[in-house]
């Protein structure tokens, strides 16, 4: 299965977690109905549409493997209405440690890759700052 704006199931998908979050993360995802999906570096220069949310993945993934990202990020997609809301008051409930950058999968940032994504964040949460 490819992440597209179209699926219906609502799914998180995680970046540089640490084991030990993303098993929390995952735990937490299963508990509220969520799919959830660790992006390995293979697949940051996919663009996001087409990132494998299955085990295995495209034959296509980069053979450059960049470094994973240097700081954790979620990729939210397919919440519908307010459940994007009380998915993350589940996770402040759940005690797990915050993550700065959050986005959703949007028509305009669907044929980015992972690694754009990422620096558009970051420019965001600079400006705020």
């Amino acid at each position: 299965m490819l992440l597209t704006t179209e699926n219906l199931l609502p799914l998180v998908l995680s970046y540089s977690l640490p084991p030990e979050k993303a098993a929390a993360l995952a735990r937490l995802c299963e508990a509220e109905g969520v799919l959830h999906f660790c992006i390995p570096p293979r697949h940051y220069l996919l663009p996001i549409s087409s990132l494998p949310v299955a085990d295995g993945g495209p034959a296509d993934a980069s053979p450059l493997d960049p470094p994973a990202l240097p700081e954790e990020m979620l990729l939210f997609k397919g919440f519908p209405d307010k459940a994007l809301v009380r998915f993350l008051r589940a996770y402040r409930e759940a005690g797990l440690e915050k993550i700065e950058l959050k986005a959703s999968l949007t028509p305009h940032n669907a044929a980015w890759d992972s690694l754009r994504l990422y620096a558009e964040l970051c420019q965001e949460r600079d400006a705020l700052r």
